[in-house]
């Protein structure tokens, strides 16, 4: 399981303290790797802080999830506007590209709603865009239907 975006070790929203890190040396413990049994030394839950590029990192995870069918990857846009920055990878790739290259991904994207934050660009990702890109009827093109 991957998780990206702007703070998502310490955590904004459900998955806060997704890594704790130790006050006297450097490191880091990630309480969920613990509850899954097996080789310590596997990760099975990555959590990576990205920079402030929301269309590069929600573009890398898009290929990634693409490329790692059995990995779940989740972006987290931490705060509205930073969903408005990735829009156009959302409207030409995330919503589109399955329909397109009849590849299908996994990436889940964990959006804000509402007022939690400071402002309404701020807060809202527009919930309402979302709901209108994701149409249950767009389905690939089959060899009994070409239009699809």
């Amino acid at each position: 399981m991957r998780l990206s975006g702007q703070d998502v070790e310490r955590g904004t929203f459900s998955h806060r303290h997704a890594h704790v890190f130790y006050q006297d040396h450097d490191g880091c413990y990630v309480p969920i790797n613990s509850v899954t049994p097996g080789n310590s030394s596997t990760r099975n839950f990555i959590a990576s802080c990205s920079h402030l590029s929301e269309y590069a990192v929600l573009g890398f995870e898009y290929g990634y999830a693409q490329t790692n069918p059995n990995t779940l990857c989740l972006w987290e846009a931490q705060f509205g506007d930073f969903a408005n920055g990735a829009q156009i990878m959302i409207d030409t790739m995330v919503m589109s590209g399955e329909t397109k290259w009849n590849i299908s991904h996994g990436l889940v994207l964990l959006l804000p709603h509402g007022y939690d934050g400071n402002g309404p660009e701020h807060s809202s990702s527009r919930v309402e865009r979302f709901l209108q890109l994701s149409d249950a009827h767009d389905e690939p093109p089959t060899e009994d239907n070409p239009e699809r």
